[in-house]
Protein backbone atom coordinates (compact mmCIF):
# COMPACT_ATOMS: atom_id res chain seq x y z
CA UNK A 1 0.00 0.00 0.00
CA UNK A 2 2.75 2.44 0.98
CA UNK A 3 4.80 1.60 -2.11
CA UNK A 4 1.77 2.04 -4.37
CA UNK A 5 1.07 5.51 -2.98
CA UNK A 6 4.66 6.67 -3.55
CA UNK A 7 4.84 5.17 -7.05
CA UNK A 8 1.59 6.86 -8.03
CA UNK A 9 2.91 10.18 -6.82
CA UNK A 10 6.19 9.70 -8.68
CA UNK A 11 4.24 9.08 -11.89
CA UNK A 12 2.47 12.42 -11.45
CA UNK A 13 5.76 14.21 -10.87
CA UNK A 14 7.39 12.53 -13.88
CA UNK A 15 4.43 13.27 -16.12
CA UNK A 16 4.36 16.94 -15.24
CA UNK A 17 8.12 17.23 -15.59
CA UNK A 18 7.92 15.75 -19.10
CA UNK A 19 5.21 18.25 -20.02
CA UNK A 20 7.38 21.09 -18.75
CA UNK A 21 10.65 20.00 -20.37
CA UNK A 22 10.47 22.53 -23.20
CA UNK A 23 9.26 25.36 -20.97
CA UNK A 24 11.11 24.94 -17.69
CA UNK A 25 14.62 26.20 -17.06
CA UNK A 26 17.58 23.90 -16.47
CA UNK A 27 17.43 24.69 -12.75
CA UNK A 28 13.69 23.95 -12.48
CA UNK A 29 14.14 20.56 -14.16
CA UNK A 30 17.13 19.78 -11.95
CA UNK A 31 15.18 20.62 -8.78
CA UNK A 32 12.33 18.30 -9.69
CA UNK A 33 14.72 15.54 -10.75
CA UNK A 34 16.31 15.64 -7.30
CA UNK A 35 12.90 15.34 -5.63
CA UNK A 36 12.02 12.35 -7.83
CA UNK A 37 15.41 10.72 -7.14
CA UNK A 38 14.86 10.98 -3.38
CA UNK A 39 11.42 9.42 -3.72
CA UNK A 40 12.82 6.60 -5.85
CA UNK A 41 15.26 5.78 -3.05
CA UNK A 42 12.39 5.87 -0.56
CA UNK A 43 10.55 3.23 -2.63
CA UNK A 44 13.58 0.95 -2.21
CA UNK A 45 13.42 1.47 1.54
CA UNK A 46 9.71 0.68 1.91
CA UNK A 47 10.07 -2.43 -0.26
CA UNK A 48 12.17 -3.89 2.52
CA UNK A 49 9.75 -5.81 4.72
CA UNK A 50 11.71 -4.76 7.80
CA UNK A 51 10.21 -1.31 7.43
CA UNK A 52 6.80 -2.75 8.28
CA UNK A 53 3.47 -0.94 7.98
CA UNK A 54 3.38 0.68 11.39
CA UNK A 55 1.96 4.04 12.45
CA UNK A 56 5.32 5.80 12.24
CA UNK A 57 5.81 4.71 8.63
CA UNK A 58 2.28 5.82 7.71
CA UNK A 59 2.96 9.24 9.25
CA UNK A 60 6.19 9.60 7.30
CA UNK A 61 4.46 8.60 4.07
CA UNK A 62 1.71 11.12 4.78
CA UNK A 63 4.40 13.80 5.13
CA UNK A 64 6.08 12.59 1.95
CA UNK A 65 2.87 12.78 -0.09
CA UNK A 66 2.08 16.20 1.32
CA UNK A 67 5.49 17.66 0.53
CA UNK A 68 5.67 16.09 -2.94
CA UNK A 69 2.28 17.54 -3.86
CA UNK A 70 3.44 20.84 -2.41
CA UNK A 71 6.58 20.71 -4.53
CA UNK A 72 4.49 19.98 -7.63
CA UNK A 73 2.23 22.93 -6.89
CA UNK A 74 5.22 25.24 -6.43
CA UNK A 75 6.78 23.86 -9.58
CA UNK A 76 3.62 24.64 -11.55
CA UNK A 77 3.65 28.20 -10.26
CA UNK A 78 7.41 28.54 -10.86
CA UNK A 79 8.14 29.11 -7.15
CA UNK A 80 11.24 26.98 -7.38
CA UNK A 81 13.06 28.93 -4.66
CA UNK A 82 11.15 26.90 -2.03
CA UNK A 83 11.70 23.48 -3.59
CA UNK A 84 15.19 23.30 -2.02
CA UNK A 85 13.58 23.25 1.43
CA UNK A 86 11.10 20.59 0.31
CA UNK A 87 13.90 18.51 -1.19
CA UNK A 88 15.75 18.66 2.13
CA UNK A 89 12.64 17.60 4.03
CA UNK A 90 12.04 14.64 1.72
CA UNK A 91 15.65 13.67 2.40
CA UNK A 92 14.88 13.92 6.11
CA UNK A 93 11.89 11.60 5.65
CA UNK A 94 14.13 9.12 3.82
CA UNK A 95 16.61 9.18 6.71
CA UNK A 96 13.85 8.55 9.25
CA UNK A 97 12.51 5.64 7.23
CA UNK A 98 15.99 4.14 7.27
CA UNK A 99 16.02 4.56 11.05
CA UNK A 100 12.78 2.58 11.21
CA UNK A 101 14.40 -0.15 9.13
CA UNK A 102 17.24 -0.28 11.65
CA UNK A 103 14.80 -0.67 14.52
CA UNK A 104 14.71 2.91 15.76
CA UNK A 105 10.99 3.43 16.20
CA UNK A 106 11.16 7.16 16.92
CA UNK A 107 8.71 6.90 19.79
CA UNK A 108 7.61 10.25 21.05
CA UNK A 109 9.40 11.38 24.18
CA UNK A 110 7.74 13.17 27.01
CA UNK A 111 8.84 16.70 27.75
CA UNK A 112 8.16 18.97 30.67
CA UNK A 113 8.00 21.87 28.22
CA UNK A 114 4.53 20.71 27.18
CA UNK A 115 3.24 21.02 30.75
CA UNK A 116 2.39 24.62 29.98
CA UNK A 117 -0.33 25.02 32.59
CA UNK A 118 2.04 24.54 35.51
CA UNK A 119 2.92 27.52 37.68
CA UNK A 120 6.47 28.79 37.30
CA UNK A 121 8.32 31.67 38.89
CA UNK A 122 9.60 34.03 36.20
CA UNK A 123 12.35 36.37 37.37
CA UNK A 124 13.92 39.10 35.25
CA UNK A 125 11.74 38.51 32.17
CA UNK A 126 9.13 41.22 32.72
CA UNK A 127 10.48 43.53 30.00
CA UNK A 128 10.72 40.70 27.48
CA UNK A 129 7.20 39.56 28.30
CA UNK A 130 5.91 43.09 27.81
CA UNK A 131 7.60 43.40 24.39
CA UNK A 132 6.15 40.13 23.11
CA UNK A 133 2.69 40.87 24.49
CA UNK A 134 2.72 44.27 22.79
CA UNK A 135 3.61 42.59 19.49
CA UNK A 136 0.81 40.05 19.89
CA UNK A 137 -1.90 42.46 20.98
CA UNK A 138 -1.33 45.40 18.67
CA UNK A 139 -1.26 43.72 15.27
CA UNK A 140 -4.30 43.92 13.03
CA UNK A 141 -6.49 40.86 13.35
CA UNK A 142 -6.61 40.34 9.58
CA UNK A 143 -2.83 39.90 9.49
CA UNK A 144 -1.33 37.05 11.55
CA UNK A 145 1.52 38.04 13.84
CA UNK A 146 4.58 35.78 14.01
CA UNK A 147 6.90 36.13 16.99
CA UNK A 148 10.22 34.27 16.98
CA UNK A 149 12.15 33.79 20.22
CA UNK A 150 15.75 32.92 19.32
CA UNK A 151 18.82 32.34 21.40
CA UNK A 152 21.30 29.85 22.76
CA UNK A 153 20.12 26.71 24.49
CA UNK A 154 19.33 27.12 28.19
CA UNK A 155 18.78 30.91 28.28
CA UNK A 156 15.07 30.61 29.12
CA UNK A 157 13.24 30.77 25.77
CA UNK A 158 10.69 28.15 26.80
CA UNK A 159 10.22 29.80 30.20
CA UNK A 160 9.51 33.11 28.47
CA UNK A 161 7.08 31.50 26.03
CA UNK A 162 5.32 29.66 28.86
CA UNK A 163 4.91 32.89 30.84
CA UNK A 164 3.30 34.57 27.82
CA UNK A 165 1.13 31.54 27.03
CA UNK A 166 -0.27 31.50 30.58
CA UNK A 167 -0.53 35.29 30.96
CA UNK A 168 -3.99 36.34 32.13
CA UNK A 169 -4.40 38.83 29.27
CA UNK A 170 -3.47 36.17 26.70
CA UNK A 171 -5.97 33.70 28.13
CA UNK A 172 -8.64 36.40 28.07
CA UNK A 173 -7.80 37.55 24.52
CA UNK A 174 -7.49 34.26 22.63
CA UNK A 175 -10.36 31.81 22.32
CA UNK A 176 -7.97 29.04 21.36
CA UNK A 177 -4.44 28.34 22.53
CA UNK A 178 -2.23 25.44 21.50
CA UNK A 179 1.30 24.43 22.45
CA UNK A 180 3.40 21.82 20.65
CA UNK A 181 6.95 20.89 21.59
CA UNK A 182 8.14 20.20 18.05
CA UNK A 183 11.34 18.45 19.10
CA UNK A 184 9.15 15.69 20.57
CA UNK A 185 7.55 14.80 17.24
CA UNK A 186 9.06 13.46 14.06
CA UNK A 187 6.48 14.32 11.42
CA UNK A 188 4.39 17.24 10.25
CA UNK A 189 1.30 15.08 10.61
CA UNK A 190 1.90 14.73 14.35
CA UNK A 191 2.16 18.51 14.67
CA UNK A 192 -1.14 19.00 12.84
CA UNK A 193 -2.88 16.34 14.97
CA UNK A 194 -1.56 17.82 18.21
CA UNK A 195 -2.79 21.28 17.21
CA UNK A 196 -6.24 19.97 16.28
CA UNK A 197 -6.62 18.04 19.52
CA UNK A 198 -5.94 21.24 21.47
CA UNK A 199 -8.09 23.69 19.52
CA UNK A 200 -11.13 21.42 19.18
CA UNK A 201 -13.33 22.09 22.18
CA UNK A 202 -14.38 19.03 24.18
CA UNK A 203 -17.98 18.12 23.52
CA UNK A 204 -18.07 19.28 19.91
CA UNK A 205 -17.65 15.62 18.91
CA UNK A 206 -15.53 16.45 15.87
CA UNK A 207 -12.86 13.79 15.76
CA UNK A 208 -10.87 11.53 18.06
CA UNK A 209 -7.13 11.05 17.90
CA UNK A 210 -7.54 7.69 16.13
CA UNK A 211 -9.78 9.16 13.43
CA UNK A 212 -7.36 12.03 12.84
CA UNK A 213 -4.57 9.52 12.28
CA UNK A 214 -6.46 8.14 9.28
CA UNK A 215 -6.57 11.51 7.52
CA UNK A 216 -3.95 12.90 5.19
CA UNK A 217 -2.01 16.06 5.97
CA UNK A 218 -4.01 18.28 3.63
CA UNK A 219 -7.29 17.26 5.27
CA UNK A 220 -5.85 17.96 8.72
CA UNK A 221 -4.70 21.41 7.63
CA UNK A 222 -8.10 22.13 6.11
CA UNK A 223 -9.81 21.15 9.37
CA UNK A 224 -7.45 23.41 11.32
CA UNK A 225 -8.18 26.24 8.91
CA UNK A 226 -11.94 25.74 9.16
CA UNK A 227 -12.00 25.48 12.93
CA UNK A 228 -9.88 28.58 13.57
CA UNK A 229 -11.36 30.72 10.80
CA UNK A 230 -12.32 34.15 12.08
CA UNK A 231 -11.33 33.37 15.68
CA UNK A 232 -8.44 34.75 17.74
CA UNK A 233 -5.89 32.06 18.52
CA UNK A 234 -2.35 31.67 19.82
CA UNK A 235 -0.10 28.81 18.71
CA UNK A 236 3.28 28.17 20.32
CA UNK A 237 5.76 25.88 18.54
CA UNK A 238 8.44 25.20 21.11
CA UNK A 239 11.95 23.85 20.47
CA UNK A 240 11.64 24.17 16.71
CA UNK A 241 14.31 22.33 14.67
CA UNK A 242 15.60 24.16 11.62
CA UNK A 243 14.72 21.33 9.24
CA UNK A 244 10.98 21.34 9.99
CA UNK A 245 9.21 22.91 6.96
CA UNK A 246 6.35 24.84 8.50
CA UNK A 247 5.52 26.86 5.39
CA UNK A 248 2.40 24.74 4.60
CA UNK A 249 1.08 25.30 8.14
CA UNK A 250 1.81 29.03 8.04
CA UNK A 251 0.11 29.40 4.66
CA UNK A 252 -2.95 27.46 5.84
CA UNK A 253 -3.32 29.78 8.82
CA UNK A 254 -2.73 32.94 6.77
CA UNK A 255 -5.49 31.97 4.33
CA UNK A 256 -7.95 32.59 7.14
CA UNK A 257 -7.46 36.33 6.87
CA UNK A 258 -6.89 36.68 10.58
Amino acid sequence: MVEAVILSLMQKLNKYQEERTDKASHYEIGDMERVIKEMREIVDIVRDKKSGEGRRLRYLVSDLVHMAHYALDLYKHRQTHVIECIYNWIGEIKMRMRMLKLGVDGAEAESNSENVDEDHVVVGLDKHIEVVLRTIFFHKLENPSWVVIKGMSGIGKTTLARAIYNHADVIDRFKYRAWVCVSNVLTLKEIFIKLLLQVVVDGENLHTSSSLEEMDNQTLLYMLHQHLQGLPYLIVLDDLPKQIPLRPLCEALQKQGM
